[in-house]
C-alpha cells in the first residue's frame, strides 16, 4: 500500500496502486500545487492534517513573513501548534478538524493574541469518498478584521450621533421608499420607523401643505427634487399631519447620496427640524399684530408712530382724519410737519412732544391748552401723550404718540365752568364766584394795604311785579336790570346776582367816596328805569348797603354779613337809598341785637319755651252776656329766667332770619293740640284766630302742614280763623290767594290785619276773599281826637261791610274809642278797654 508524503496516510488502495514512479510524480505535483497555492495567498498558510491530527504538510508565505520553517511543524500534533493559546483554542481547532474528518467542511475564525485567523477546513477523499486527510487553509485576517471593527465602530458612532440628533433624518431611495429614519424623525412626524419605511415622501398619504394652507404636491418634496436633479434643497417649510390629528411644521434640507461613477443619486438624505412652536409663535405674533392693527384702526384715539429720528411711519384712520394727512403721504415726513400744534391762548408753537420724548426717554404729556392745526385749516383741541418704544435692550426705537380730539369736551367744560360761576338767568357772575373773588380781594388788601368796597343791592318792589304779572315778567325785569347795571360799572368790577332780587358789586381798588358815587349812580338809574310788561308798567327802587374792605377787614362771611346788614338798614330807613356800614352804626347795633334773638328763638323752638296767650274780641252790637268766646291767639317767649317776653321784641328778627314759619307751625300745632285735649270748650267757642307770617304764606309745605293738623285732630274748621297782615298778603299775593282759597274751602275763616296801612288797600281787597278786616290800630287809637283818622276808620268800615266783610277795630284803649266805634257800626272791637291778653287756659277757665 502506498502512503501519503511523509508516511502520513494512503492515497490509493493496493489493488489499484500505480507504479512508484507515478506516485512520486503525483506527490511532487500535489506538493507543488500546494506550495503554489500557499504562495498566492500572502497572508495565509496551508496544512494537510492526518487522521491522527498530526501535520502531514504545511507551507505558506506567512511562514516566511514570520521567519519560520514550515518543515519544523511536519509530523507534530496540531495541539502543539495551538497549545500556547489556551485550551479553548485547542478544543475549537481539534473539534473542527475532527468534524472535517467526518466529511463536513469547516469554517471558523479565531483571535489569537491580537491576530485574527480565518480557518477553512476541507476533507481530502479518495475515489470512494473516504476522507484520507484534511486540508486546512488558514488566513491572517487581522487587517481586515481591524478594518471591519473600525468600520463597525464608525457606523455605530454615526448611528449614535444620528439617533441623538434633535433633527429628524430620513434616507429615501431613488424608488421613493424611505429606508431609514432616526428617533427624532419618528417623534417629529409622530410615526414609528416601521411606519415610515412603508411610506414615500411623495405619497398621497402625507397630505402636506404649504405655509399658506395650500396642498404641497409630492413631486415638489425636497427629497424627490434632489433625487431627480441631484441638487441639494434648503430650508423648505411644509406642514405634515400627524396621526393624532395635529399638524407638524418642519423645515427640510435634502442632500443627494451617490457612489463614484453614478450620474444620478441612488438616495437622498432629508434632514428636518420641528418649527411648529416657532410657527405657532409666528402665527400668534401675526395675530397679535393683526389685532393691534385692527385695534388701532378702530379705536377712537388717534395714533402716530415715528422712528428713532422722529420721522412718521404710521397713522391710524383717526390720526389721518385729524391731521388731514393720508398715511401714504405722511410716512417719512417729520412729525412737526404732519402734527403742527400751537398754544390755544398765545398761538405760539408748542414744543414737539416726540422730540422731547426722544431726548428725555420718558412719557411726555401735552398741556391742557393745545390746538392741532389740521392740513385742511381746521383746528382741534387735543390732549395727548408721547411714549418711547424700546427694544429688549432698552434702546429707543421710536415713539408712539396718542392723542384725542377734546374740542367738544373742552367746550362743554368751559360752558360748565361758565355756568358754575355765572347766573343762568342774567348772565352775571353768581354768588359763588363773587365770594371767591371777595376772598381774593380780602387777602390782597392784607398783603398790600389796598382798598376795595363791596355793595349789596336789594330791589324794593320786585315782588309786586312778580305777583302781579307772573314770574316771566319778574325774570325779564331782572335781565333788563342786569344789563342796565352792567353798563354802569367798570370792566374790572364784579357785578353778581346773589339770588332772588339781590345783587352784589365788588369794586376793586376803589375808595369809599368813589364807591358811594357809583352806588348812587346805580340807585338813580334803577329809580329812573321804567319796566313795561304787556299793558302794565312799573317803577321800582333799590336799597344799597356798602362796606369798605381794607387790611383790617374780617373774613369773607363777616364782610358779606356787614354789607347785608347795611342794605337792610337802608331798606328799614325808607328804602331807595344807600347806607354805608360803620362799626358804631346804631341801626347796625339794632340788627346785631336781632341776631342775638335768632339764637334765643332757635333755643325756644328746640326746648318748647313758648306759651299761648289769648285776647278776647267782642261784638259791639250784641248783649255782652249772650256772647260766645271770640279770641285771638298771641305768643309769649319764656326766657331763661322764666319771664314772658312779648313778640314785639323778636318778631322782626324771626321774620328777617326766616324763623317765622317754624314759629307759626309751633303755634298751629299747640293750638290744635290744646283744643283737641279740651274739646269740652268747643261749644262755647265762636272763633279762635291764629296769626300767620308772610313767610308761611310762601312756604309750599305750610299749607299741607295745616291740613294734616286739621285731619289728625278732627277739630271743626269753622271754629278757626287765620289772620295775615295786609303787607304780607300784598307781598305774597299769589301765595296768599292760594292759602286763603284752600283753607276757606275746608271751612276756615280768614282775617286781614292792619288794613289801611297800604297805599292800595281797597284795590287788593277785591282779590282777597277774607271774612274779617282788622282796621289798623294807628287809625283807631286817635279817632276820638283826629277827624282824619275818624274818617279813615269810617271809610274802611263802610267799604268793608259793603263787600261783605266783618270789621274789627284794634287798639281799643278806652271807653271813648269804644263808643265812637259803636256809632260807626264797627262789628267787633279788640283792645285793653275790653280785655288784656292772658294765658289761653286761664281765659277758657273763666268761662
Amino acid at each position: 500500500m502506498t502512503r501519503n508524503p511523509k508516511g502520513t496516510g494512503p492515497l490509493t488502495e493496493p489493488d489499484s496502486r500505480p507504479p512508484r514512479e507515478e506516485l512520486e510524480q503525483r506527490l511532487l505535483r500535489s506538493e507543488g500545487l500546494l506550495r503554489a497555492l500557499s504562495e498566492n495567498f500572502p497572508r495565509s498558510f496551508l496544512s494537510v492534517i492526518n487522521p491522527d491530527l498530526t501535520i502531514g504538510f504545511t507551507s505558506g508565505e506567512e511562514f516566511k513573513r514570520r521567519q519560520m520553517d514550515p518543515e519544523d511543524y511536519v509530523g507534530r500534533p496540531v495541539t502543539d501548534v495551538f497549545s500556547e493559546f489556551g485550551d479553548a483554542v485547542v478544543d475549537t481547532v481539534t473539534s473542527a478538524y475532527r468534524r472535517a474528518f467526518s466529511g463536513e467542511e469547516q469554517a471558523f475564525e479565531l483571535a489569537l493574541g491580537g491576530v485574527y485567523l480565518a480557518f477553512q477546513v476541507v476533507p481530502l477523499t479518495n475515489e470512494t469518498g473516504e476522507v484520507l486527510q484534511i486540508l486546512a487553509v488558514v488566513e491572517n485576517i487581522t487587517e481586515r478584521k481591524l478594518t471591519e471593527v473600525a468600520l463597525r465602530d464608525s457606523e455605530a458612532l454615526h448611528r449614535s450621533v444620528i439617533a441623538g440628533m434633535v433633527e429628524g433624518v430620513v434616507v429615501q431611495e431613488a424608488s421613493g421608499t424611505i429606508t431609514f429614519a432616526n428617533a427624532a424623525a419618528e417623534q417629529i412626524l409622530g410615526l414609528s420607523s416601521d411606519d415610515l419605511r412603508d411610506r414615500s415622501s411623495s405619497g398621497p398619504r402625507w397630505k402636506t401643505i404649504h405655509e399658506d394652507g395650500s396642498p404641497f404636491p409630492g413631486e415638489t418634496h425636497p427629497a424627490v427634487v434632489t433625487l431627480k436633479t441631484g441638487e441639494p434643497q434648503r430650508d423648505v417649510i411644509m406642514g405634515i399631519p400627524r396621526t393624532d390629528g395635529s399638524l407638524a411644521w418642519i423645515s427640510i434640507n435634502s442632500q443627494p447620496l451617490s457612489e463614484p461613477g453614478e450620474t444620478q443619486p441612488h438616495a437622498a438624505v432629508a434632514t428636518f427640524h420641528d418649527v411648529t412652536e416657532s410657527k405657532l409663535a409666528e402665527q400668534q405674533l401675526f395675530d397679535e399684530k393683526e389685532r393691534a392693527q385692527v385695534t388701532l384702526q378702530s379705536i377712537g384715539d388717534a395714533v402716530i408712530t415715528t422712528d428713532a429720528e422722529g420721522l412718521v411711519d404710521y397713522l391710524n384712520p383717526v390720526a389721518e382724519s385729524l391731521t388731514g394727512w393720508p398715511r401714504s403721504e405722511a410716512q417719512g415726513q417729520s412729525l412737526s410737519q404732519v402734527f403742527p400744534i400751537i398754544d390755544e391762548y398765545s398761538g405760539e408753537p408748542v414744543v414737539d412732544p416726540v422730540a422731547r420724548c426722544l431726548a428725555e426717554g420718558e412719557i411726555i404729556d401735552l398741556s391742557h391748552h393745545t390746538l392741532l392745526c389740521s392740513r385742511d385749516g381746521a383746528q382741534y383741541s387735543i390732549q395727548d401723550s408721547a411714549a418711547p418704544i424700546r427694544d429688549r435692550e432698552g434702546n429707543i426705537q421710536g415713539v408712539v404718540l396718542v392723542f384725542s380730539d377734546v374740542t367738544e369736551q373742552r367746550r362743554i367744560t368751559a360752558q360748565m365752568e361758565y355756568q358754575a360761576s355765572h347766573d343762568e338767568l342774567t348772565g352775571l357772575t353768581n354768588r359763588t364766584e363773587l365770594e371767591r373773588r371777595l376772598e381774593r380781594v380780602i387777602m390782597t388788601s392784607r398783603s398790600d394795604d389796598s382798598r376795595h368796597v363791596l355793595c349789596y343791592l336789594d330791589l324794593d318792589q320786585f315782588k309786586v311785579v312778580n305777583d302781579t304779572c307772573g314770574h316771566a315778567a319778574g325774570d325779564e325785569l331782572l335781565r333788563q336790570l342786569a344789563s342796565l347795571l352792567k353798563n354802569k360799572t367798570r370792566k374790572r368790577d364784579t357785578l353778581a346776582r346773589l339770588g332772588g332780587d339781590e345783587f352784589g358789586l365788588l369794586l376793586e381798588h376803589c375808595e369809599l367816596a368813589q364807591a358811594e358815587m357809583v352806588a348812587e349812580t346805580l340807585r338813580s338809574a334803577i329809580e329812573d328805569f321804567l319796566f313795561v310788561w304787556e299793558s302794565d308798567s312799573f317803577r321800582i327802587s333799590s336799597s344799597i348797603g356798602l362796606v369798605p374792605i381794607d387790611a383790617t377787614s374780617g373774613s369773607r362771611a363777616t364782610v358779606l354779613q356787614a354789607a347785608d346788614s347795611a342794605c337792610y338798614v337802608a331798606k328799614d330807613a325808607g328804602r331807595n337809598r344807600v347806607h354805608v356800614y360803620t362799626d358804631d352804626d346804631a341801626e347796625l347795633t339794632r340788627r346785631h341785637g336781632e341776631l342775638l334773638w335768632v339764637n334765643n328763638l332757635q333755643e325756644a323752638l328746640e326746648r318748647d319755651r313758648f306759651e299761648l296767650f289769648a285776647q278776647r274780641i267782642v261784638p259791639l252790637s250784641q248783649d255782652e252776656g249772650e256772647k260766645k268766646l271770640h279770641c285771638e291767639l298771641l305768643l309769649r317767649l319764656i326766657d331763661s329766667a322764666g319771664e314772658r317776653i312779648s313778640p314785639a321784641l323778636f318778631t322782626s328778627a324771626a321774620e328777617r332770619y326766616n324763623l317765622a314759619p317754624r314759629i307759626d307751625r309751633w303755634v298751629v300745632r299747640h293750638a290744635f293740640q290744646f283744643f283737641d285735649e279740651h274739646s269740652d270748650v268747643l261749644p262755647s267757642l265762636e272763633l279762635c284766630t291764629i296769626n300767620l307770617s308772610g313767610a308761611s304764606l310762601s312756604d309750599s309745605g305750610f299749607l299741607r302742614f295745616v291740613m294734616s293738623q286739621l285731619e289728625d285732630t278732627k277739630l271743626p274748621p269753622e271754629r278757626f280763623c287765620f289772620e295775615i297782615t295786609e303787607t304780607a298778603a300784598i307781598t305774597n299775593l299769589t301765595s296768599a290767594r292760594q292759602v286763603i282759597k284752600t283753607l276757606k274751602g275746608h271751612g276756615c275763616a280768614f282775617a286781614l290785619d292792619d288794613f289801611g296801612s297800604g297805599l292800595s288797600s281797597f284795590g287788593y281787597l277785591k282779590s282777597l276773599p277774607v271774612d274779617y278786616l282788622k282796621i289798623d290800630g294807628l287809625f283807631v287809637q286817635d279817632i276820638a281826637d283826629d277827624p282824619v283818622d275818624l274818617a279813615m276808620v269810617r271809610s274802611i268800615n263802610e267799604i268793608g261791610q259793603l263787600m261783605g266783610k266783618k270789621t274789627i277795630a284794634e287798639h281799643v284803649e278806652n271807653d271813648t274809642i269804644l263808643e265812637r266805634l259803636r256809632t260807626l257800626n264797627v262789628d267787633y272791637a279788640q283792645g285793653y278797654a275790653i280785655a288784656r291778653p292772658q294765658p289761653l287756659e286761664e281765659l277758657l277757665l273763666e268761662r
